[in-house]
Order: structure tokens, then sequence, then C-alpha cells
């Protein structure tokens, strides 16, 4: 559920790649993405999330009677939240080549990062 969002950026779009990627070797249905924002939902199409995801953007009855829980958040140090952007990014090369010229900097200085 992305009714909350304000602002999407590099790093969360890789990792929602990653859920996308889950998704599909482990042969589940498509993940549900409820974007109402159009200017996030422009962005999620923009990238090509949309041959990923089930993109739902209007307002619809969400079933809040399962059993979801939202993702705790993590304790994390400096070493791992740059190992989790390095890998972000990488997922988005991976996602489409031509994302490759927009991150290739990106990714050379989370590695350098990680190496020092």
């Amino acid at each position: 559920d992305l009714s909350s969002t304000e602002m999407i950026d590099s790093t969360n779009l890789g990792m929602l790649f990653k859920i996308a990627r889950f998704t599909s070797e482990h042969h589940i249905e498509s993940a549900i993405l409820f974007s109402p924002r159009e200017d996030i939902t422009e962005v999620l199409i923009s990238m090509g999330f949309d041959q990923f995801f089930n993109l739902i953007t209007n307002e619809v009855n969400l079933d809040t009677s399962s059993n979801s829980q939202p993702i705790p958040l993590a304790d994390t140090n400096q070493n791992e939240l740059t190992r989790t952007m390095l890998e972000a990014h990488r997922n988005l090369i991976e996602m489409d080549s031509r994302n490759e010229e927009s991150f290739r900097d990106v990714v050379r200085y989370l590695e350098n990062e990680i190496k020092s």
C-alpha cells in the first residue's frame, strides 16, 4: 500500500524489484501495489513496474481482514545500509539494462564505500 508514500527513490524501487523477482522465481501470483497517487504511479510505470506488479490506482476496498502485518523496521548499521542500497541499484540495472547508464556511478560509489 503506497497510499501514504510522498516520494519514492531508487533504493525503494530496487527493493520493489527484488520482491517482483522473488514472486516470479517462486511462481507466485504478481504482488499488488496500491498506488493512488498519480505522481508515484507515473514513476512506477516509467520504470516498468507495471510489468511486474498488479498496479491498483483507484480507491478500492482493500481486504484488511487478512493477517498481514506491516514490515518492522530493522536496526542497521551504515555498512548494512550501504549494502542494501547497492543491492537495490544493481536490481534496477538487472530489471532494465537502460537503467545502467543512470545508476552506474551510484553503484561504483557504493562499491567503493563498502571497500573502504
